[in-house]
């Protein structure tokens, strides 16, 4: 199959997948976060992190917010990308969660401005998608920050597609570039990929 041909299938999916969410209502999005947050609190993968790189939700996606707390409340390091005036991404220690100790980057999405910390550094990723497969692959918002941080990971990083049930597909099209996550954690509980 053409390069072109799988990027149509991916615009396909991504169509189809943004409608499920918007077909999700404000509450059930808050019920479901809630679910996957507990479902990850649970887990030993979350409980034996000890640096984790979080994200900053979209009102489409689920919200981590509690997980940054508690990490912060058990001395564990949490981060979340900042994508930078220059488009890198960045990963930015989370020192506070008061509103002064973060500001707006540069695709408007709100980051926390403490020390840059390295990808190495992190043995737990919650990575955001517009959708995943049973064996890990992802489905992204299509500009590559993920992918890109995917391939540079040790082997033993743990990542964890963070996703609403209804986000999930039996199979994503995919390209060459396209990276996997080791888990997916939805309001159903916290799975291992098929492949991984």
């Amino acid at each position: 199959m053409s390069n072109e041909s799988i990027r149509l299938l991916k615009q396909c999916a991504r169509v189809e997948l943004r409608s499920r969410l918007t077909a999700l209502t404000a509450l059930q999005r808050d019920v479901a976060s809630k679910a996957i947050v507990g479902h990850l609190i649970n887990a030993d993968l979350w409980s034996r992190a000890r640096c984790v790189l979080l994200y900053a939700a979209f009102a489409d996606e689920p919200s981590l917010a509690p997980l940054a707390a508690d990490a912060l409340a058990r001395g564990v390091v949490a981060a979340l990308p900042r994508v930078e005036a220059d488009g890198r991404m960045s990963f930015r220690r989370v020192e506070s969660l008061d509103e002064r100790s973060w500001s707006v980057d540069a695709c408007g999405v709100r980051a926390p401005n403490g020390e840059e910390l390295l990808i190495g550094a992190f043995d737990f990723i919650a990575v955001p998608g517009v959708g995943f497969a049973a064996d890990g692959m992802r489905l992204g918002r299509g500009k590559g920050y993920y992918d890109r941080l995917l391939a540079s990971l040790p082997t033993e990083t743990t990542t964890v597609g963070i996703a609403f049930a209804c986000q999930i597909r039996n199979r994503l099209p995919i390209e060459s570039h396209d990276a996997r996550v080791r888990w997916i954690a939805t309001e159903d509980g916290v799975f291992k990929s098929v492949l991984s």
